[in-house]
């Protein structure tokens, strides 16, 4: 029973390769962060006060995520591109690539980073909706920036 028990979660461990159609490029065009409260923002469009420093990091990083794209290759690589409004150096930042696969069920994206971002690790993702079209991830994210949790949903759109 034990060994049964052993190789069943072992089995669930397996990573498989991509579904064929999250290969190409994914476009970002809504990503929604819901506090623990149930309070959702719109990261593309942050309309908060720039008075503190805070604030203005958020929108920095708003401008980085607006027109951001996700790019999924066949070989199970990943690469993550800031939007054009971000600046020189929250690019560095954002610009990140690395592997990724799914689990058994279809319905998680682990990723593993070739580099670790600074304000958070690219998180492991629920894969809500995937069409030949559209795909929405959803996460859980540690702002370093407030010292809170979010859940985040990103939905984007395949370009081409």
């Amino acid at each position: 029973m034990l060994l049964a028990l052993l190789c069943l979660s072992s089995a669930k461990s397996h990573s498989f390769d991509l579904k064929p159609e999250m290969i190409g490029t994914w476009v970002l065009i809504q990503s929604d962060r819901v506090n623990a409260q149930g309070d959702t923002t719109d990261r593309l469009i942050e309309s908060v006060s720039l008075d503190t420093l805070h604030a203005r990091l958020e929108r920095l990083q708003g401008d980085c995520y607006q027109g951001s794209k996700i790019i999924f290759n066949a070989d199970n690589t990943f690469q993550f591109q800031a939007g054009q409004a971000c600046t020189t150096y929250f690019t560095t930042q954002f610009n990140q690539g690395g592997t990724c696969t799914l689990n058994d069920e279809g319905s998680i994206l682990y990723f593993t980073l070739t580099h670790q971002f600074f304000v958070k690790s690219f998180p492991n993702a629920e894969l809500v909706e995937l069409t030949s079209e559209h795909m929405t991830l959803r996460y859980t994210f540690f702002n370093t920036l407030d010292r809170k949790t979010y859940t985040i949903t990103d939905r984007f759109v395949k370009e081409g």
